[in-house]
Formats: structure tokens, sequence, C-alpha cells
């Protein structure tokens, strides 16, 4: 059976500890035993693990650099992925102001990888326009996560409004958005 490891550096729970948990449960990815291993932000390089395909969930940042190219060194005959679950066009609109050095980051960081998925068409569309992964090694897997208990709750009946929304009060989820729309909702 195929050792995949997941290396993650926020185990806080949301999109990709959920995701995670989906992947090890999931029927269609049975042909692997998945270990997540959550790491240090900055000390990931020096991490010792037993795999056939190591799968990085890691942030991509200057300082965790070093470790990322340490990682490679120690792993060179494995296969290395990265899951791009942070930057977007969106991010580095709102949140990069020298754009030149945030594409170096990212071009440098994913050149370790063999692979880099991205979590989206739009996002894929965005790293291949910055130039900072070439085609042959991107790929698209949206993330997803079972829906059957969400899917299980009974039918309201009569005129029900509901608005719900999950995830971290930070702006790269949009709740600032939400906020103003709701404010526009008559009654």
């Amino acid at each position: 059976m195929t050792r995949i490891v997941h290396l993650i550096d926020d185990i806080n729970p949301g999109g990709v500890v959920r995701y995670l948990d989906f992947l090890s449960a999931s029927p269609e990815m049975a042909f692997g035993h998945h270990e997540v291993i959550p790491v240090s932000k900055s000390r990931f390089g020096s991490i010792r693990v037993e795999a056939d395909v190591i799968v990085s969930h890691l942030s991509i940042n200057w300082r965790g650099l070093p470790g990322l190219m340490a990682l490679r060194a120690r792993y060179a005959g494995i296969p290395m992925i990265h899951v791009e679950h942070s930057y977007c066009e969106g991010f580095a609109a709102a949140n990069v102001s020298a754009k030149r050095r945030f594409t170096t980051l990212l071009t440098s960081a994913y050149s370790l990888f063999d692979r880099v998925v991205a979590v989206s068409e739009m996002q894929a569309a965005w790293l291949l326009r910055r130039s900072v992964v070439d085609s042959e090694a991107l790929t698209v897997i949206p993330p997803c996560v079972d829906l059957a208990p969400f899917r299980a709750i009974p039918a309201v009946d009569g005129p029900v409004r509901i608005i719900g929304a999950l995830g971290r009060f930070h702006t790269q989820k949009g709740f600032d958005v939400l906020i103003r729309a709701f404010r526009q909702v008559d009654d």
C-alpha cells in the first residue's frame, strides 16, 4: 500500500484539516495509507518520515523556504506534491505590495515540488499567468468534504430565510462582503 504523508503547519479546525479528514476516510483514496504530520512552521526540513509520496499543505513563506529546500534534499528520490491552499489572485491583490518578490518566492518554492495542486481553475490560471509553475507540473483538484450529513437535514416548511457562514473571521474568507450584503437584505 502506498504510504502518503501529508505535512501541515496549521492544525486549527478548518478547510485543510477537514479536507485531510475527508481524504483519509474516502474509499476512492484507499489505495494508500494517509498519515497527517503536523510540523513547525519553520522546522519541517528536519523531520523524518517513511513515505512513498510527500504532500505539502504548508504555508509558503520566506522563513520556511530553507526548510523546504532541506526537505527536498533529504527526500530527493520521493515524489513531492504541494497543495496551494492559501495564495490566489485576490489574496495577492489585497495583501502583497512587493509583487516581484512574492513571485520569486512562489517560483522558488514550487520548483522544489514534482507537482503543484491548485484548488480551483481560477487559481491555476493565475499561477500560470504569473509563471510561477509550469503547466505540466500543475493539477487542479477542488477540495471536497462529505456533505451527506448536511443533505440529511430535513427540509423546512414555510417561508424561511437562512443565511449561514462557517470559517475563520479573516478577510480572505469574505465575511466582510457577507455582512455588507446582509445589511442590504429587506426585513
